[in-house]
């Protein structure tokens, strides 16, 4: 319980101080596949501040402090449920790489399809701007709070059918790669740090765990980063069903199918 308190506390304190460069980073990724639109870079950053102002820099951040703890309230639980499952049953070892692949790779892709609806909201906050840039527009679409993601989810339903909520999500499949990459090394360098430095100690200190932290994040974010370029522009795509398709009931769609 404390570990996941503190986990939560320090994600969304991070995200609170970056969240400006996650928004300006999602709309550079997206960018690309849009014609004659303004180009946003690190270099004009003071430009999208003062073209936007402070709310400008943290459109989605409502979503992100509601999801960040629920997802890894899911995620790290369910990391050491399956971790101990499968010591369990097929009896590998706590210094086994295929345990820690394994325990991240089923636990992410659960919580992908659980939050995919809700990353996929958000990322449409942070590039409405590409659609129409006016505030009241925006201010109508989105400024309600985290009751955003339910209007939201439920327009996106009605006009492109309810498998849009999960665009995005054979990206977030490819993006496995980061906690695949991530948790294998990170718990190879304590091991490693634990064994080196500190044999005797009941616990790895403060700043081998930081160590391990920052190198194994660092190598996973650039093994798996194409793929939140990928899953951004998915999630931009708006491809509405026809009205038939919308009014086409289960018994109709049957007999066309027989």
């Amino acid at each position: 319980m404390k570990r996941s308190l503190a986990s939560n506390i320090s994600t969304v304190t991070a995200t609170t101080i970056m969240f400006p460069l996650e928004v300006l980073k999602t709309r550079i990724q997206v960018q690309g596949q849009i014609k004659d639109m303004q180009k946003y870079s690190l270099s004009n950053f003071r430009e999208f501040y003062t073209k936007e102002g402070f709310k400008g820099l943290y459109r989605g951040y409502s979503i992100s402090v509601f999801l960040i703890p629920i997802f890894n309230t899911i995620y790290f639980p369910t990391y050491e449920f399956i971790k101990k499952e499968i010591k369990l049953t097929f009896g590998w070892k706590n210094d086994e790489v295929r345990l820690y692949s394994a325990s991240a790779g089923i636990a992410g892709l659960m919580c992908n399809l659980f939050t995919n609806p809700f990353w996929l909201v958000r990322t449409r906050m942070q590039v409405e701007i590409f659609r129409n840039d006016t505030k009241g527009h925006f201010e109508q679409k989105y400024s309600h709070g985290v009751k955003s993601l339910y209007i939201n989810m439920r327009e996106i339903v009605n006009k492109e059918g309810f498998l849009s909520l999960y665009k995005g999500v054979p990206a977030s499949c490819i993006g496995l790669l980061h906690p695949l990459f991530f948790f294998p090394i990170y718990e190879k360098q304590k091991i490693f740090y634990k064994n080196k430095f500190e044999p005797d100690s009941d616990k790895l200190s403060t700043i081998f765990i930081l160590a391990s932290s920052t190198t194994s994040k660092f190598i996973a974010s650039a093994v798996s980063y194409p793929h939140e370029v990928l899953r951004a522009r998915k999630y931009y795509e708006i491809k509405e069903i026809s009205c038939n398709k919308k009014s086409e009931g289960l018994i109709a769609l049957t007999r066309r199918i027989i």
